[in-house]
C-alpha cells in the first residue's frame, strides 16, 4: 500500500524500530541521502528504521490513519519499543497515527511540524495558546482543528522531542506545542523549512534522546 525503505541495524533484528514519516514530496531515499540513518548508525543505537512514503494527499485523506496502521502493523511485529519521527506534514500523520491508538510507542521527534493552517494556528494563539483556547462543538468537528481538540486533551504520556528552524514559515505550529512538553526537549536552531535545518535538528535530538539501546551495535 505504502513504498518504503527497511534499514535493519547491524547484525540483525534491532532492539526497537524507528518509523519515519516525510514531509510533502519526500522519498525514502531521500532520509537516506541526509544522512538521517548513517547519524543512527554512528551512535550506535540498535534501531531498525522503516522509511515510509507517504503522499500529501494521503496525509489530508480522512482514512489516512486506518489506512496506515494495519500496514505498520506487519513490519512492527515483535517490537515493543516503537519511536515516530516525522517531518513537516509527517508530523502530521504521526499525530493522526496517535489518534487512531498506535501503541507500543516509546516517543516521538516531529521536525518542523505542519499540523493544521496557518489562519487556524494564529486563532488559537490569539487565544493564548492550546491550553487556553475553548473549541466549539464545531472546531471538534471541523477536520482542520480536530487534531488540535485531541492535543487539548492529550496527556503527553511517553517521550516528545520537537524542534523547528526560528525562520520557518510553520515555526507556530512548534510554538504552540511547546508549551505542553518540558524545555530540554524542544529545540529551536537557526533554519527555514529545508533539509539543512532538518539535518541539524535530527544530529541535535538524537544527542538528546536516552534512546533504551543506546551503546548497543
Amino acid at each position: 500500500m505504502f513504498d518504503f525503505v527497511f534499514e535493519r541495524a547491524p547484525g540483525g533484528q534491532g532492539q526497537f524500530a524507528m518509523v519515519m514519516l516525510p514531509g510533502a514530496g519526500i522519498l525514502p531515499a531521500d532520509f537516506l541521502e541526509h544522512g538521517f540513518v548513517d547519524a543512527v548508525r554512528r551512535r550506535g543505537l540498535a534501531v531498525d528504521m522503516l522509511l515510509v512514503e507517504v503522499s500529501a494527499a494521503d496525509y489530508f485523506s480522512g482514512d489516512f490513519a486506518s489506512r496506515i496502521k494495519p500496514w505498520l502493523a506487519h513490519f512492527l511485529r515483535g517490537y515493543s519499543n516503537i519511536w515516530l519521527a516525522g517531518i513537516s506534514l509527517g508530523s502530521l500523520g504521526i499525530i493522526r497515527l496517535l489518534m487512531e491508538g498506535l501503541d507500543r510507542i516509546g516517543g516521538v521527534m516531529l521536525l518542523s511540524p505542519f499540523l493544521v493552517t496557518r489562519g487556524t494556528l494564529a486563532r488559537v494563539l490569539r487565544e493564548g495558546g492550546i491550553d487556553h483556547w475553548s473549541p466549539g462543538q464545531e472546531d471538534c468537528g471541523d477536520e482542520d482543528t480536530s487534531l488540535l481538540c485531541w492535543l487539548k486533551d492529550y496527556s503527553f504520556s511517553f517521550e516528545w522531542y520537537l524542534g523547528w528552524g526560528v525562520n520557518d514559515r510553520y515555526a507556530h505550529a512548534g510554538e504552540l506545542l511547546a508549551g505542553r512538553l518540558p524545555e530540554q526537549r524542544v529545540f529551536r536552531v537557526p533554519g527555514d523549512h529545508d533539509w539543512p535545518t532538518w539535518r541539524l535538528l535530527w544530529q541535535v535530538m538524537l544527542d538528546a534522546v536516552v534512546f533504551p539501546a543506546r551503546g548497543i551495535s
